[in-house]
């Protein structure tokens, strides 16, 4: 797990709101040892927002094509 972009919200009970996240390409990059420079893999990654990292309220997966 990595942490990102942080937002603190308050939300009511029941209540419903939109929150965007922004990303940048390079956020989603790891440095390769071999390569010696940043990659972004084809892959899956998994988001999720929470209270914190052991609290995950929502979680949506990406593919990176």
């Amino acid at each position: 797990k990595e942490l990102r972009d942080v937002k603190r919200i308050t939300v009511k009970p029941n209540e419903k709101k939109t929150v965007t996240l922004a990303f940048k390409q390079d956020d989603l990059c790891y440095w390769d040892t071999q390569l010696k420079r940043f990659v972004l893999e084809k892959d899956k990654i998994q988001l999720q927002i929470g209270s914190s990292s052991t609290n995950i309220k929502e979680q949506q997966t990406i593919e990176i094509k």
